[in-house]
């Protein structure tokens, strides 16, 4: 009977209902938040049950939803996480502290499993204009320039108008960018990190090794004498100091194997010129240490990579070559 009288009554029904809701909303949103506070508990487990009994259908209609309203669903997410970015951001970085070894391995894991199918995402997203700016922006920060957007580094080539402000040559912003020009490069102060300017590709080279040169005119200048306390290595292998000593040997120069780690030591491990990270034998993805020597005496002066070294060798022979140009007698 009551069934029959909500079936003629309906419309009638609801309107009122409605009515009513819109008369009450505060107060009835107060008794479900009571309600709730009340039985937590059992909602939340009856809500557990219900979804891992109809998982497979609540998932299907999520999904048909989703599609069916695709766009108002992306902008509606859109929005909330704009309004809760700070909280999400919050969110992230709590779990990532809190699993940061579980999450590292699962990733080297699935970068493992899934290399080709990796490096070729990669390689796409690379291709692209965003994935263009992500990657040189972290190539700068890597070599420790200031740089906090991309706009930076706009406003920087804008203010040389478009061109290497040592000789003049025309650039351009990005590879994608239309014109036959060279691709702009940033430099910057390696002590600061601070941003010069804008260059080319070879005044940007001759701008790193002006800079390394004036390093190197610093190291040779204080000259200093190490007292160097042979230090023991248990590590390395026999044969390897045995080829290390006789390769020095060869180039005349003075020095033990137990000196050279004593200098490598000294140096904190790194090049005393640029402070690149050195090793004192072959380790994959590090260079071996250098002994700079004097050339006359055969001391060892200290430890520099390959490429400050090569820098060295040239400073000193262009000394020679001025002092012959000169008429000097070496």
């Amino acid at each position: 009977m009551r069934k029959e009288y909500y079936q003629r009554n309906k419309e009638k029904i609801l309107q009122h209902i409605h009515e009513y809701q819109k008369l009450h909303k505060e107060k009835i949103k107060q008794r479900k938040k009571e309600y709730y506070l009340k039985h937590k508990e059992e909602i939340s487990q009856y809500h557990r049950n219900y979804y891992r009994e109809h998982k497979e259908e609540l998932l299907k209609r999520r999904k048909e939803r989703y599609e069916k309203n695709k766009e108002y669903e992306l902008q509606r997410q859109h929005e909330y996480y704009k309004q809760h970015k700070e909280n999400y951001k919050n969110i992230h970085h709590n779990y990532y502290e809190a699993h940061k070894d579980e999450i590292k391995r699962r990733v080297a894991e699935y970068q493992s499993a899934n290399k080709d199918k990796h490096n070729e995402r990669n390689r796409k997203y690379r291709a692209t204009l965003k994935g263009y700016i992500n990657n040189r922006l972290h190539r700068w920060r890597y070599r420790g320039m200031k740089i906090s957007s991309w706009q930076m580094y706009v406003d920087a080539y804008n203010r040389a108008g478009g061109k290497c402000q040592m000789c003049g040559k025309p650039l351009k912003l990005t590879p994608f960018d239309d014109g036959d020009f060279e691709v702009a490069r940033l430099d910057h102060d390696h002590e600061t990190g601070e941003i010069r300017g804008i260059l080319c590709n070879e005044c940007n080279r001759i701008a790193v090794n002006f800079d390394l040169n004036k390093k190197v005119v610093d190291y040779l200048r204080r000259g200093e004498v190490k007292a160097i306390i042979p230090a023991v290595d248990d590590t390395t292998p026999a044969e390897v100091k045995a080829e290390r000593e006789y390769a020095w040997r060869k180039q005349d120069i003075n020095i033990s194997w137990g000196e050279y780690v004593a200098l490598y030591n000294m140096a904190g491990g790194r090049c005393e010129i640029c402070g690149k990270p050195l090793s004192l034998s072959k380790v994959h993805g590090v260079e071996v240490a250098n002994v700079d020597h004097d050339h006359i005496s055969g001391r060892p002066r200290g430890i520099v990579c390959r490429r400050c070294n090569s820098l060295i060798k040239t400073m000193e022979l262009n000394e020679k070559a001025l002092k012959y140009l000169g008429g000097e007698k070496l």
